[in-house]
């Protein structure tokens, strides 16, 4: 129930950003959605990260886009686009071999952004998608067993 800015305020840093296109809608505005679509748009709330960014510029951010509900090549690319123009030169391209906040430091780097989408292939400024644990259990032991088992399997 916090923005986005009170998130950023509070330490967090990785955000789970699952972008969806409303069905029937004939505008090109995105939403963020989690069985319910949000009321601010997606770019909206990315304009707000690229400004806290600005005021804060020790600050390095994980932006993972993934889901793309009602979302064809024309508008991933339109967003695509987007965010370059957005995050500009505040983009990680991936091929930096060393990601150490030093570094990232050192080239004026704030924003790793990973694109769960084939496209990512044709831009160097985004990500593959990061993979992470999502225990969907009941219980609390349920999470703790299924992050033990995923623990004991390895680093991804």
């Amino acid at each position: 129930d916090k923005s986005i800015e009170e998130q950023l305020s509070k330490g967090i840093r990785f955000f789970d950003l699952r972008v969806a296109h409303k069905p029937n809608d004939l505008s090109d505005d995105l939403y963020f959605t989690h069985v319910v679509y949000t009321h601010l748009t997606v770019l909206k709330t990315l304009e707000c990260v690229a400004y806290w960014l600005n005021s804060h510029p020790k600050e390095v951010v994980i932006l993972a886009c993934s889901h793309f509900e009602g979302m064809d090549d024309e508008r991933h690319e339109l967003f695509i686009s987007c965010l370059k123009k957005l995050f500009g030169s505040k983009l990680c391209p991936r091929k930096e071999s060393v990601l150490s906040l030093r570094s990232l430091w050192a080239s004026g780097y704030q924003v790793i952004l990973s694109y769960d989408s084939q496209l990512v292939a044709r831009h160097p400024q985004l990500w593959p998608a990061i993979p992470y644990w999502w225990a969907n259990k009941k219980t609390a032991q349920e999470v703790i067993n299924y992050l033990d088992w995923n623990k004991d399997l390895g680093r991804p």
